[in-house]
């Protein structure tokens, strides 16, 4: 039962500290022997008791709960008397009964946020212990991220390689087949040089002159040293491959190194040809730049990447423009397609990790990100505009740098 709903007792209604001050105002109201007891005859206020004394019961939710006696002929008086004192036990009781629903309430509140304090410290602990284990989770999540990204990453240079050696083996097989069909007809011309010269040996001065003289012989020794100097052009375009290659191998060297970039640009272009269909056309704007410190395998692997990027994405009838040309201090390396561009939500992927256009197994989505992450390493910008149909535009901007330092 709550506390409000039980009933006081008179002791509770008229606390002995109001006592005094009730038995003066007895007095005022003219009554000269009284006595107000409880239920049980204790005394609770008493002036000059006598014999004889009337009793009227102080009544309390209709029940009597004291009893006040008082002189036979002060009968008015008792009664106004009695109807004070009740109306006192009234106000009394309104104001503890407002004061135990508050002690009540605020008790209730207090053990309420008690127990909401306790289940917020279980749940603090709880949750303590899944942010401990969740943010291990999270650390090995991440290293596992990072590993798969560096084996997509090496899978992505793979991939270029890959690309670029089945371009390279075709562009060599050109020269070394013609070398290789040359040097076996210069073993037959050679054979019939042989005879020649047998056939010269037996013969006399004039025979020996109308033979060297003759159609068939001038026509031998002309194809013969034709073939000789289209074997040597040959054998020069390979070698030139071959070196254009270097500046490919041991892409992840750290070393930097002093150099003007625009030798790397048509170096490019050069490799680049190599790995795609010759209907690839690719207008190369090469000037001078200031020389700067920088990784210039990274350099060739980002612009090679941007390059196939935009074979991928022309058709027959478009065009490629790699161009490089000072800004300021910074050099500014352009690749720029006529092709047939990325719609804006494409744009906004582009440079996602694995985010690809391609059939699936036809790409890992990682040319871009590398690409950026090249970019960012030599703390430079990289910026992409393209729309659909319209063709894509990719401007990167790399400050020059006078000193060398770790990248």
């Amino acid at each position: 039962m709550d506390d409000f709903e039980r009933d006081f007792t008179i002791e509770e209604l008229l606390p002995s500290r109001s006592r005094p001050r009730l038995k003066k105002a007895l007095q005022q109201m003219g009554l000269r022997h009284f006595l107000l007891i409880d239920l049980y005859d204790n005394q609770l206020i008493a002036h000059d008791p006598i014999e004889g004394l009337m009793k009227i019961p102080l009544a309390h939710e209709l029940e009597p709960i004291a009893y006040l006696l008082f002189e036979s002929d002060k009968i008015e008086r008792a009664e106004s008397a009695a109807n004070f004192i009740i109306e006192l036990l009234q106000t009394n009781w309104r104001y503890q009964m407002a004061s135990d629903i508050h002690l009540q309430v605020s008790r209730e509140d207090f053990e309420a946020l008690q127990e909401k304090h306790k289940l917020l410290q279980a749940s603090e602990l709880k949750y303590k212990e899944l942010s401990e284990n969740l943010e291990n989770r999270v650390q090995h999540q991440l290293t596992v991220i990072e590993e798969s990204q560096r084996q997509l990453y090496e899978a992505e240079k793979m991939a270029s390689i890959g690309q670029l050696a089945a371009g390279v083996a075709h562009e060599i097989n050109n020269p070394i087949g013609f070398i290789t069909s040359n040097l076996n007809a210069a073993t037959e011309y050679l054979e019939d040089i042989t005879e020649l010269i047998a056939t010269l040996v037996k013969q006399d001065a004039t025979k020996q002159t109308s033979l060297l003289e003759s159609r068939e012989t001038k026509a031998l020794f002309e194809d013969f040293g034709d073939l000789l100097l289209e074997s040597i052009e040959g054998a020069k375009r390979v070698a030139t491959i071959v070196a254009d290659l270097k500046a490919f191998s041991n892409v992840d060297q750290s070393e930097e190194s002093y150099i003007d970039l625009s030798q790397n640009i048509e170096q490019v272009a050069r490799v680049f040809l190599t790995s795609v269909d010759k209907g690839v056309a690719l207008n190369v704007n090469s000037q001078p730049l200031t020389k700067t410190w920088c990784k210039p395998a990274h350099i060739n692997q980002l612009l090679l990447n941007l390059l196939h990027n935009a074979a991928n994405a022309i058709n027959p009838t478009d065009t490629i423009t790699l161009s490089c040309i000072m800004l300021d201090e910074k050099i500014k390396l352009s690749v720029i397609d006529t092709g047939k561009g990325m719609s804006e939500e494409t744009l906004r992927k582009a440079f996602d990790p694995f985010y690809t256009t391609h059939d699936v197994g036809s790409g890992t989505g990682l040319g871009l990100t590398a690409s950026r992450d090249i970019v960012n390493a030599h703390h430079g910008e990289i910026n992409v505009k393209s729309r659909l149909g319209e063709g894509t535009s990719i401007e990167i901007l790399i400050p020059v740098k006078s000193n060398g330092s770790q990248l």
